[in-house]
């Protein structure tokens, strides 16, 4: 569905339009200006009620869960960034490396 200039959206059009993306950034980015209309006039938190968010919450179980799967430190480090910098931050990088060099 393409909204030509000067088309004013509506909220029912929005909502039904969001519901084709699965996670808040693919809204955000496929349908900007729907996003902006739900942000300007306060229904955004609605939209995103029932959109997935994208965002890893790390624990240590699933950071070392993910370097298991991984062959050698630098496939972990580019492939899971954000674990990668947890296990820094815990202070468990060293238990990640054993994981990995005993493959």
């Amino acid at each position: 569905m393409t909204y030509l200039r000067g088309h004013k959206l509506s909220k029912e059009e929005v909502i039904s339009k969001a519901k084709t993306y699965s996670t808040k950034s693919e809204f955000s980015s496929g349908f900007r200006s729907g996003y902006e209309h739900a942000k300007r006039n306060g229904y955004l938190n609605e939209i995103h009620s029932f959109l997935k968010s994208n965002v890893i919450v790390w624990t240590k179980e699933k950071v070392l869960e993910r370097a298991s799967e991984c062959l050698n430190l630098v496939t972990f480090q580019r492939r899971y960034p954000g674990a990668y910098a947890y296990s820094l931050r815990h202070e468990f990088y060293e238990e990640i490396k054993n994981i990995i060099n005993s493959k």
